[in-house]
């Protein structure tokens, strides 16, 4: 089976992997600058398949692998070619220049958005189990699964391959031997699953949309009745009249759990985001422990600063709360646009399906916007004024992410 080769070049396979051109463009100057990295490229992702295959790997998590063999040493692009085509051994400065490639290949992957959820298979296909690889010397636990594949198929092509410093040798049991060398922690497998199938993720994030709205929904219902009794209370007070008096004992405490624990699973979740999103900008490796820890600390001082000012100010927790309602809907409107996007350049989706995220995105589009238009934390319009501006805004959007959606669909498909 492992000798078996597909062409990754026929039209086929181009179709099915999705391989796009400006992948191909700079994969073709790659092969122009070093033939056999080329031949080679073709090879590991060959042979990437077909361990996936053996592993009984998912099909999308199979593809995904595929083409990061094919592009694991696009660094190379970089290397001067009097070192790369060195026909005799290399010296130890030499060597130590080969192996920046992992890192060029992983900036050049970052700074292009077709090439970005490959740049791992770049930095990483070199790393070893034991911590003796290269460039970050990173053990077996924080190696990507998929680089692991990709680091056993390389080392496979060059036992198999005659280079200028290895002898051609056939060991036909070197292959099975590296895969089980390569086979991960069991977290790895879940981790790659879940981000390569969706639907694995619906009984986690669907189910906890369902459980917040519904809490929501609650707590939307006991304001009704407690504001219709006649009660001024301000936020906070309120939710300790609704949890003494409405709810009784039991489903107080209920209440309180709900009210505590929505912001703060709210605001851990968008930091984590918030230092995921400024690391990817700014190319700051979060696998290291330090690195994490440096980000986070910068990100909680303006935190703790607004937190200080909430607690000072009389109506700052009003004042908070009242932003982030505003910013959280506001997510929203992006969030459904960008489904709205997808859709419309989803495979085979009918095409009306688009309608179903855009029609509800443009409803908040206008609350978010009448809102911020007219509260005194926001403009302070009248009201028809501010709702005739939201009334163009959200015109705007929906055409907006319309016509963004169509330009979208002309140039990509999504599977």
């Amino acid at each position: 089976m492992f000798e078996q080769k597909f062409d990754f070049y026929s039209p086929l396979n181009l179709k099915a992997y999705n391989l796009d051109q400006i992948m191909r463009y700079q994969l073709d100057v790659l092969g122009k600058l070093d033939p056999f990295t080329r031949k080679h490229s073709e090879n590991v992702a060959n042979l990437c398949c077909r361990i996936c295959e053996y592993l009984r790997c998912k099909s999308s998590f199979t593809v995904h692998c595929t083409i990061g063999g094919y592009l694991h040493d696009i660094g190379k692009l970089f290397i001067p070619p009097e070192i790369l085509n060195k026909p005799d051994k290399l010296t130890p400065e030499e060597y130590e220049v080969i192996k920046t490639h992992t890192t060029l290949g992983y900036d050049m992957c970052m700074k292009d958005p077709h090439l970005r959820p490959y740049a791992l298979f770049a930095l990483d296909h070199h790393e070893a189990l034991n911590g003796s690889g290269y460039p970050n010397g990173i053990t077996k636990k924080d190696i990507p699964y998929g680089a692991q594949i990709v680091r056993v198929a390389d080392e496979y092509d060059a036992l198999v391959t005659k280079r200028q410093y290895t002898t051609h040798i056939n060991i036909s049991e070197t292959l099975k031997d590296l895969i089980k060398d390569a086979q991960p922690d069991p977290r790895f497998i879940a981790l790659d699953q879940l981000n390569t199938h969706e639907k694995e993720g619906k009984m986690t994030f669907y189910g906890t949309m369902i459980l917040e709205g519904l809490i929501a929904m609650i707590w939307a219902a006991a304001a009704m009745g407690l504001y219709n009794s006649g009660s001024t209370a301000g936020a906070t007070a309120a939710g300790g009249e609704v949890a003494k008096g409405l709810l009784g004992p039991v489903g107080g405490i209920i209440a309180i759990l709900g009210v505590i624990v929505l912001p703060i699973t709210s605001g851990d979740t968008a930091l984590r985001s918030c230092r995921l999103m400024i690391a990817d900008y700014i190319h700051y490796d979060q696998r290291k422990k330090k690195n994490r820890v440096i980000l986070t600390i910068c990100m909680f001082v303006p935190v703790i600063a607004i937190l200080v000012f909430a607690k000072l100010n009389a109506e700052g927790f009003n004042i908070l709360w009242r932003y982030f309602a505003w910013s959280n809907q506001t997510i929203a409107v992006f969030a459904f646009a960008a489904i709205t996007v997808y859709l419309m350049a989803k495979k085979g989706s009918a095409k009306w399906v688009f309608l179903v995220p855009l029609v509800p995105g443009s409803f908040y589009m206008f609350v978010i916007s009448s809102f911020i238009l007219s509260a005194k934390i926001g403009f302070g319009l009248s009201m028809n004024v501010a709702y005739i501006i939201a009334a163009i805004l959200t015109a705007v959007y929906a055409v907006g992410v319309y016509m963004l959606g169509r330009k979208y669909a002309a140039k990509h498909t999504e599977e």
